[in-house]
């Protein structure tokens, strides 16, 4: 496999296990189908407000789950010393940084992984 189609692999679980699961839980707390208290609480709570502050607070998340994101690739980037990366033919480690241009990038714009690999916009 190609460095690329790695980078692209590893897009694909950051965005399905790691952004779309966050979401997935988000919307399970205001359908009411999570039942831990700490997630009834939330629930309960955002069941008060008005569709507009609904529509401010669902942004607002979304915005957050995707900074996070976005500040975590580029822990990787401005810290060589932690690394992220796949093992190759020979177990020789390739550091996704190196792979890209811009691995915090790679999640944005109409070819990020965001747009190619989400069920949420």
């Amino acid at each position: 496999m190609k460095a690329n189609d790695k980078l692209n692999t590893f897009g694909e679980l950051l965005i399905e296990n790691v952004r779309d699961r966050t979401i997935d839980k988000y919307n399970r707390i205001i359908e009411g189908k999570m039942k831990d208290a700490n997630s009834l609480k939330l629930h309960t709570f955002i069941s008060q407000l008005d569709e507009n502050a609904k529509s401010i607070l669902h942004r607002v998340i979304m915005d957050t789950i995707d900074n996070q994101l976005f500040n975590t690739l580029t822990l990787f980037e401005q810290n060589e010393e932690y690394l992220v990366g796949y093992l190759g033919e020979k177990e020789v480690f390739h550091n996704l940084v190196d792979e890209s241009d811009g691995l915090a990038g790679e999640l944005l714009g109409d070819d990020g992984w965001i747009k190619k690999y989400s069920k949420y916009e």
